[in-house]
């Protein structure tokens, strides 16, 4: 194996490098959405039964007590349950644009590794080929 990848060249380090970063932040979502992964339907039959006996502070500790950007998002939408249906509506959609950059992380990062990759195997590839090419003449 040591032996594939000292013939390589110097191109497969940064390849390497690249699959070792992916892995990590693949991990790492997997990770974070595995701790924040909830039973939705129980979730919201329980809020839905506190709210139907009017108990809106349950209903907010429900929120609490569960993990995750859905309880949030609930959360927020709760604590504005006495003011008019567009603040309330402002306050869902404030806590989904918070959500968004949490469940997102670090996908940029990914997204640039997929692209980066491809072309570095693309040029040890070419490199590859040149130094072929050198050695027969």
């Amino acid at each position: 194996m040591f032996e594939l990848i000292q013939k390589s060249g110097a191109i497969i380090y940064p390849i390497i490098l690249c699959s070792i970063i992916a892995f990590g932040i693949i991990l790492e979502r997997l990770y974070y959405l595995r701790k924040i992964k909830i039973d939705a339907v129980a979730f919201m039959n329980n809020i839905e039964a506190a709210l139907k006996r009017n108990k809106i502070a349950e209903a907010v500790k429900i929120c609490e007590d569960t993990p995750g950007p859905i309880a949030r998002i609930i959360k927020a939408g709760l604590l504005k349950h006495d003011r008019p249906r567009q603040e309330m509506r402002e306050a869902i959609e404030d806590a989904g644009n918070q959500e968004v950059p949490r469940l997102e992380k670090y996908i940029k990062i990914l997204a640039t590794i997929a692209h980066i990759a491809p072309l570095l195997g693309l040029l040890g590839t070419v490199a590859g080929m040149a130094k072929a090419f050198q050695v027969i003449q």
